[in-house]
């Protein structure tokens, strides 16, 4: 079951508008709307992502479904961010909040412990990442130097083809060129039923706007992870 916004806290930078905010069980956590320019594929995108990494154990936040009253007030923000409330009725996307999180520095990526590399590597070349680059590593830092890899709304391989995993991380990848570091372990966890019970919580919503059903995904993520235990 879908949680209840109960107001807006404060918002980041982003294509998205991530935005702190608040549930009506008081948990905090960072919402991504359906309504902003990359619409449900995004938001299905992330969700996929991050909830399967999340139950290998991989560093990446949880997700959960948080649900936007149709005609909220506007009392945040700006005309901008109550025109995108207002196209995101019902069904959103919320990430687990990290406490004290900050973007790791650029010149520290070549710094980070190699198995995070890996994590990173794994990731984004299973599931076709195209938003890793200098300007946006999506790669963070909490407040007990934990590190956390975050956004995947721009993974891509839901709506490619189901052909074999790449071999090679796009060029402007912030770790172009340490494919090497690639290992199937770190999603070996991930069963037929995690991934079946993943794509029941999918809301209707976003199938629909997204054009895919949920076959398709079971599908295309089941290949994903059967080429990667290959490798």
């Amino acid at each position: 079951m879908a949680r209840q916004l109960r107001r807006f806290v404060e918002m980041f930078r982003g294509s998205s508008f991530p935005t702190q905010s608040e549930t009506t069980d008081g948990a905090m956590c960072v919402v991504k709307m359906r309504g902003a320019g990359n619409g449900a594929e995004a938001l299905l995108s992330e969700f996929v992502v991050n909830r399967l990494a999340h139950v290998a154990g991989l560093p990446v936040p949880d997700v959960f479904i948080i649900d936007i009253p149709a005609g909220l007030e506007w009392n945040f923000g700006t005309d901008e961010f109550h025109d995108l409330v207002q196209k995101s009725p019902g069904p959103n996307l919320a990430l687990e909040w990290l406490e004290g999180a900050k973007p790791v520095p650029q010149d520290c990526y070549n710094s980070v412990p190699h198995n995070f590399v890996s994590q990173v590597v794994t990731l984004d070349l299973v599931f076709a990442n195209r938003d890793r680059t200098a300007r946006s590593g999506n790669l963070l830092e909490d407040r007990h130097r934990k590190l956390w890899i975050v956004d995947h709304g721009s993974c891509r391989f839901l709506f490619r083809p189901i052909d074999k995993l790449p071999m090679a991380l796009p060029p402007d990848h912030i770790f172009s060129g340490w494919e090497g570091a690639f290992d199937r372990y770190w999603l070996e966890t991930v069963s037929p039923g995690m991934v079946a019970q993943m794509v029941a919580e999918i809301p209707d919503v976003w199938l629909t706007e997204s054009h895919l059903p949920r076959e398709a995904i079971e599908r295309t993520i089941g290949v994903r992870l059967n080429e990667t235990r290959k490798r």
